[in-house]
C-alpha cells in the first residue's frame, strides 16, 4: 500500500503505524547532491506492507523527529547522503541506521571493485534490473510528481528491505554480523564530519602556493641551464623547449648530455649526476606541490560555508581502510606550513589525537603472537623489534631508521594479504 502525504493531520495519523514496524526503509528524492544547497523533495518511510510518501515542499518531517532519532532500526541505500539532507533540510539526525551498500562492502571485502550502487544490488540479489534513470528527474523539479517518480520513490523502500533479507543470511553464514554492525554504527560519525567539513586559513594556504611556485620556477631554470646546450630554444628564443613533466622527453633530454636511463623514476634520477638528479628532483616535489594544492584544491571550498566538505569512503580501500577524495584531506604533504592552515573558527580549538598502533594491537589480540603481545606490554617499538630480527642489527627510530621502514612495510603487508 502506497500513501502519498501532503499535510500535518495526515503526516501525524501515520505515526501510530510506523511506530509499530520492527524495522523502517528510508530514503529521499532531492533536487542535487549538495545538502548545503539542494532541497528535499520527496521524503519516503514505510516497510513491505506500507509505504509513505512525503512532500515535504508542503509538509515538514518534524513531526516524525521521535520516530527518526529513536533506536529503532533504519535501513537505507547510501544512508550518509539521507542523514545529511535530512540534517540540514530539517535539522534531524536519523539514528541507528542499516546501510545496504556498506554492508555489501563488508561483504565482499575488496574482492569487488565499485559494485554497491542500488541497480547492481538488485541485480545480485533480486535478479532484477532496474532502471535509476528517473532519479535525474527530480533535480530541479517544480509541479505535481508524475505516476513513474512516485512509484520510483515507492520502489526504493521495498528494494533495500528484500536486498537486506537477503544480506543478513549473508552476514550470517560469513559470520560478519559484528563488522556489518560496527560499520553502521560509524555512518552518523562520517556524515557529520562531512557535513561539518573543515576550515581553512585560505590566504596562509595562498601565501604558501606562491612560495611553492617560486621554487618550481628556480628549479625549471637550474634545469635550463643544464639542457639548453642540447636543447631548441622557444619561438622567442629563451627558455628552454622541454617539458619537464614528460618522462619520455626528460629521458630524451638526459641521453643527449650523456646519461642513458631507462625509466624516470625517483630511484633512477637519484643515482645519477648529483647535480642533475638533484635538480630534477626538486623541480618534480615543487610542481607536485602546486599541483596537488593549488586552484583546484581550493576551489573545495564551499561559497556557504567557507569550508571544505571531503567525501569520506568508510570501506574505500580493498584493505577495509577508509579513504577519501574531493579533496584528500588524508593525504595532505606531512609539512606544518600546510598542516596548520586547517585551524578552528574563533574562539574554538582543534583537539587532535592519534591511536597508538591501532591496527597492529588489533592483530596481537587476534593472533595471540607471543612478540607482539609482549612488545606492547612493555611499550616497545614492534616495527623495530621485527626489523632487528630479520636484519640483525640494532633498529630504532634513530638508528637504522630505513631498516625499520621496511620492517612496517613488512608487518602492515602481512596483515593486509601482502603477496
Amino acid at each position: 500500500m502506497i500513501k502519498i502525504i501532503d499535510n500535518i493531520n495526515e503526516l501525524e495519523n501515520i505515526i501510530p503505524d510506523l511506530e509499530s514496524m520492527p524495522l523502517l526503509a528510508i530514503d529521499t528524492e532531492t533536487t542535487g547532491l549538495d545538502p548545503y544547497r539542494s532541497k528535499v523533495l520527496l521524503f519516503q518511510i514505510g516497510d513491505l506492507e506500507k509505504q509513505f510518501i512525503i512532500d515535504c515542499r508542503k509538509v515538514s518531517i518534524e513531526p516524525l523527529r521521535k520516530v527518526l532519532e529513536s533506536d529503532k532500526p533504519k535501513v537505507l541505500q547510501n544512508a550518509k547522503f539521507d542523514y545529511k539532507m535530512v540534517k540540514h533540510s530539517f535539522k534531524i539526525e536519523i539514528e541507528n541506521m542499516i546501510d545496504t551498500m556498506l554492508i555489501e562492502q563488508v561483504l565482499m571485502a575488496g574482492k569487488s571493485d565499485g559494485q554497491f550502487g542500488l541497480d547492481d544490488l538488485a541485480e545480485k540479489y533480486l535478479d532484477m534490473k532496474i532502471d535509476k534513470s528517473e532519479r535525474k528527474s527530480f533535480i530541479d523539479h517544480s509541479g505535481d510528481f508524475t505516476e513513474s517518480q512516485l512509484e520510483y520513490a515507492q520502489n526504493d523502500l521495498i528494494y533495500v528491505l528484500r536486498i537486506l533479507e537477503s544480506q543478513v543470511k549473508a552476514l550470517v553464514k560469513e559470520n560478519l554480523q559484528e563488522t556489518a554492525k560496527l560499520e553502521c554504527m560509524a555512518i552518523n560519525a562520517f556524515g557529520d564530519i562531512e557535513y561539518n567539513g573543515m576550515l581553512l586559513d585560505k590566504d596562509k594556504w595562498s601565501e604558501i602556493l606562491e612560495e611553492e611556485f617560486m621554487k618550481k620556477k628556480e628549479a625549471e631554470k637550474t634545469l635550463d641551464s643544464i639542457f639548453k646546450p642540447i636543447s631548441e630554444l622557444d619561438l622567442f628564443g629563451g627558455s628552454v623547449n622541454i617539458n619537464y613533466d614528460s618522462d619520455e622527453q626528460l629521458k630524451d633530454a638526459l641521453e643527449k648530455i650523456g646519461i642513458k636511463v631507462n625509466d624516470t623514476s625517483k630511484t633512477t634520477i637519484s643515482r645519477i649526476d648529483p647535480k642533475i638528479g638533484q635538480a630534477i628532483l626538486d623541480y618534480r616535489e615543487h610542481q607536485k606541490v602546486v599541483s596537488a594544492y593549488g586552484k583546484g584544491f581550493l576551489e573545495h571550498i564551499h561559497p556557504d560555508t567557507g569550508r571544505i566538505h571531503p567525501t569520506f569512503r568508510q570501506l574505500g580501500a580493498s584493505s577495509g581502510r577508509t579513504s577519501c577524495a574531493d579533496p584528500n584531506l588524508q593525504n595532505i604533504k606531512a609539512d606544518s606550513r600546510f598542516r596548520s592552515c586547517f585551524i578552528a573558527p574563533s574562539g574554538r580549538k582543534l583537539v587532535i589525537a592519534d591511536y597508538s598502533g591501532c591496527e597492529l594491537r588489533i592483530i596481537a589480540e587476534l593472533s595471540n603472537d607471543e612478540v607482539f603481545l609482549e612488545t606492547f606490554r612493555t611499550g616497545g617499538d614492534l616495527h623495530s623489534i621485527v626489523a632487528s630480527s630479520i636484519f640483525k642489527k640494532n633498529v630504532s627510530k634513530t638508528e637504522n631508521p630505513e631498516l625499520r621502514q621496511k620492517a612496517k612495510a613488512i608487518n602492515f603487508g602481512l596483515a593486509y594479504g601482502m603477496g
